[in-house]
């Protein structure tokens, strides 16, 4: 019988470390050209508390892809199955980011390309990649793969793996 309390606890894991990241709370938070020279953000919590203007989701969705510019991040576990070794169960935890196509480019005043998705992708490897967040010993980045939802949003899906005890 599988036993899946340990998720909610998981996904409370990984919302802690996203708020202590201010770097990626602002990336998601300020929709404008240089999000990173903004105020830090008091209350982190927001990103996920406000549901008028909801940046964080702890689950997959089709995102509402009519609505104004915004960029959102969502976070949706997946693939948990048995090893040989029933003791172990190996898992992957997918980081959907979608971002409005106006709100890519980011303006850091030293006239070089910065996009705000690959922003994103990095402060999400930086926060955990070979750490450990969730499961036994430390996430591994298991790959990238790019999302196209249609000619307005667009992002990535950055995936890591671990192992949990059964």
């Amino acid at each position: 019988m599988a036993n899946f309390e340990w998720l909610d606890q998981n996904i409370n894991d990984i919302f802690d470390k996203i708020y202590a990241n201010q770097n990626l709370c602002k990336l998601l938070f300020y929709n404008v050209d240089d999000p990173l020279s903004e105020s830090n953000i008091t209350t982190t919590k927001v990103l996920y508390t406000d549901k008028e203007n909801q940046k964080l989701f702890p689950y997959f969705f089709t995102p509402d892809l009519t609505s104004e510019q915004k960029t959102t991040l969502h976070i949706c576990f997946k693939d948990f199955r048995l090893s040989d070794n029933i003791m172990f169960k190996p898992a992957r935890v997918d980081f959907y980011i979608v971002c409005h196509e106006y709100l890519w480019e980011l303006d850091t005043g030293d006239n070089e390309i910065h996009l705000r998705p690959f922003a994103i992708l990095n402060e999400l490897d930086k926060t955990f990649n070979r750490k450990r967040t969730i499961g036994l010993g430390k996430n591994n980045f298991n790959g990238l793969t790019p999302m196209y939802y249609n000619n307005k949003f667009s992002g990535f899906c950055y995936s890591l793996e671990w192992v949990d005890f059964t």
